[in-house]
């Protein structure tokens, strides 16, 4: 069926997070725009055939579209040889899709949509930074962290010494906060494990093979 493409803006956590469960799966992948040159192109008619919510990423193999982070992860790890990116365990693999769940419907509201977002667009679009996002955002982002803090103590990753798709989704949002957000250190490091799950990725080539550019600029 060829090689998996993944269509979206490196920038995006979620396309972060799909390019890392190839990383780590072993599988063959190309990042491409599909003919997108900027945010609002993936509300045209072209995007729309691959995502109909007009979101990133969607990936196609073959004869398959998929949409949504969550399925594509599901896909990589079911379709494909090499490392298991769902626990064998089955109550720890409902447990990860508890903590994918949990970051879909709080994490990701809260570190990405309210805080990193509101430091990113403005970027592009030239408005100014929405202060007050940003600063009604950040309690509730450190309470999410400790969430998660809690959820990893005594742990590398949140099943073990292995990481799994949760895992994935997880660490490209710590990563933006940390690397956009002039408060996410300070963050991060009242939540010591979560800042120790970061590390322990920094320590994988699917890391640094996955470092959207406009990080590697900052850097």
């Amino acid at each position: 069926m060829g090689t998996v493409e993944i269509i979206g803006f490196d920038i995006s956590n979620w396309v972060r997070a799909a390019r890392i469960f190839c990383e780590e799966k072993g599988v063959d992948y190309t990042l491409t725009t599909n003919g997108m040159n900027e945010f609002a192109d993936m509300k045209g008619e072209t995007h729309l055939q691959l995502h109909p919510f007009g979101r990133i990423p969607a990936i196609r193999h073959g004869d398959v579209v998929l949409f949504e982070t969550l399925a594509i992860g599901h896909y990589i790890d079911r379709m494909f040889d090499g490392p298991r990116l769902v626990p064998e365990d089955p109550l720890e693999a409902v447990r990860m899709e508890q903590w994918v769940s949990a970051l879909l419907d709080y994490g990701s509201r809260s570190i990405m949509g309210r805080c990193v977002v509101q430091y990113v667009l403005p970027q592009f679009t030239g408005k100014p930074i929405d202060r007050a996002t940003i600063d009604a955002a950040i309690p509730d982002i450190r309470a999410h962290l400790a969430v998660f803090d809690r959820a990893l103590d005594g742990r590398t990753f949140l099943h073990g010494n292995r990481p799994r798709l949760d895992d994935m989704i997880l660490m490209p949002m710590v990563d933006a906060l940390v690397t956009v957000a002039p408060e996410g250190p300070e963050l991060v490091a009242e939540a010591p494990n979560v800042a120790g799950l970061r590390a322990a990725f920094q320590g994988r080539p699917s890391y640094h093979a996955t470092i959207p550019q406009m990080f590697r600029k900052a850097a």
